[in-house]
């Protein structure tokens, strides 16, 4: 994540199966935009809501 709280940027680590989980997924949306999508489609969550 780039310039959350505290304008610090965070590392999120990730397992190899959870990386390969969420290709998966992308895979299978290839419609969306961004990776969590609001509830507006093709509108990205803010960095509050993740």
């Amino acid at each position: 994540m780039t310039q959350s709280r505290g304008s610090k940027d965070r590392v999120v680590p990730l397992s190899a199966r959870t990386i390969e989980m969420l290709r998966d997924y992308d895979n299978s949306y290839k419609s969306m935009v961004w990776l969590f999508e609001d509830r507006e489609a093709g509108e990205q969550h803010t960095a509050g809501n993740l």
